[in-house]
């Protein structure tokens, strides 16, 4: 089975995006420029994580959209993408249809993505985009039949790139190869388990791992159960508490979650137990996903592959401390991998 191009993708937004949409609005003088805060905060943080998510390079902190100062005399939603410019995010209420891009600063912006809510603002949908030099043909107001796939936004960029770096390197009299952004990251991040049983999650958290209830925010899963025995199915021991991390993984069109709970040490080895779940509610993992445990060298040490009718893949592990493994899920062509050290 191969996945379909991604036309829009739901993105969860759990309580760490509204404790700072909430923040950022507190601060504004009327209730109608917290709300519109508030919403600017979510649509940033969504695609932020998306973004994050294909490990493409952005900055909330350098983005006018962060800046409280900014926020209270503009309408601003930007996110930086570092070397290229600011995306601009357009979020969009229940039953709106049309983007009016005169409500937006204009300057600087490369793009305009739609952000479309519901009513709950559990979740954030990543429309599709729209360059800013199509402005000049299409005008200010937007329709939602004009905006690109969202597939083709990281195209977009990956194109801008190639610009700069054709632009930077004649002028330096080098060679005019593009170089992808992403593939200068010749190591991969990997995630230290030692930190989390020392309950230090500072960096677990700036690479995107949260508690369950921060991952699934306001939801009800259908698999709600299966999340309560994951929760308890282990008892902690007096000196090694429970410890449990999530991250939302994205696979084509399917939003999926990562949990990754580490448990009593027994015998000088830390038992690990590895689930995924998708996030959405009442569906099913997507067939034939694949849960795949490799060692550091890539050899597959344990595989499975959700059936019709899965809705959580679970393996559990358990490992010597400073031993690495790889997580790997794989659906059709694409993938996504998530390393480890004990």
């Amino acid at each position: 089975m191969k996945p379909t191009p991604i036309s829009s993708l739901t993105i969860p937004l759990g309580r760490s995006a509204h404790r700072v949409a909430r923040e950022f609005a507190v601060e504004q003088e009327t209730p109608q420029k917290g709300k519109q805060v508030y919403l600017n905060t979510l649509a940033v943080y969504a695609l932020h994580n998306y973004f994050n998510w294909l490990q493409i390079d952005n900055s909330l902190n350098e983005s006018d959209s962060w800046n409280p100062g900014i926020q209270a005399f503009y309408n601003v939603a930007d996110l930086v993408i570092p070397g290229l410019g600011k995306i601009e995010c357009c979020p969009l209420l229940p039953g709106q249809a049309v983007i009016d891009l005169s409500q937006y600063v204009q300057e600087t912006r490369i793009c305009y993505v739609a952000v479309q809510f519901e009513l709950r603002l559990n979740e954030a949908i990543l429309l599709g985009f729209f360059p800013a030099i199509n402005i000049a043909e299409f005008g200010i107001k937007l329709s939602l039949t004009d905006i690109q796939p969202l597939d083709d936004l990281i195209v977009f960029l990956h194109g801008l790139q190639q610009a700069d770096n054709i632009v930077e390197n004649t002028s330096e009299g080098k060679p005019t190869e593009a170089v992808n952004r992403s593939s200068k990251r010749e190591e991969r991040n990997i995630t230290n388990l030692l930190k989390w049983r020392l309950n230090d999650l500072v960096e677990a958290i700036d690479e995107g791992w949260q508690t369950i209830d921060e991952l699934f925010g306001m939801r009800s899963p259908a698999f709600l159960g299966d999340l309560s025995s994951y929760a308890k199915d282990v008892k902690p021991g007096p000196d090694f508490p429970t410890i449990q991390q999530g991250k939302s993984i994205i696979l084509g069109t399917t939003s999926l979650a990562l949990l990754v709970k580490l448990s009593q040490e027994s015998e000088g080895r830390i038992d690990i137990l590895v689930r995924v779940f998708p996030i959405q509610e009442s569906t099913d993992l997507p067939e034939p996903l694949k849960l795949m445990v490799l060692n550091e060298e890539g050899d597959i040490l344990e595989e499975l592959t959700a059936g019709r009718g899965n809705n959580c893949l679970e393996q559990p592990l358990s490992g010597e401390p400073g031993e690495g493994f790889v997580i790997k899920l794989e659906w059709g062509e694409v993938s996504a991998t998530e390393s480890f050290i004990i």
